[in-house]
């Protein structure tokens, strides 16, 4: 099992849902407990599923100055 990294937004609890309605059927995705916010929808490469739940981008961002 993977570890879930906290919510991006509000800190927290995530966890995996098999999709079962009829435009997602088998579709699989990460999604907040607490807010609702969610990875994209996998299907097929459910490798990265939890990859793009956890990846963070850099707190460092864009220098434009």
């Amino acid at each position: 099992m993977v570890d879930l990294k906290p919510c991006p937004f509000c800190g927290g609890s995530a966890e995996r849902i098999e999709l079962e309605d009829e435009d997602n059927f088998g579709g699989s995705v990460i999604c907040c407990k607490q807010c609702g916010a969610s990875s994209p929808v996998h299907f097929d490469r459910k490798e990265n599923l939890y990859d793009s739940w956890n990846r963070r981008a850099n707190n460092g961002g864009c220098n434009n100055g």
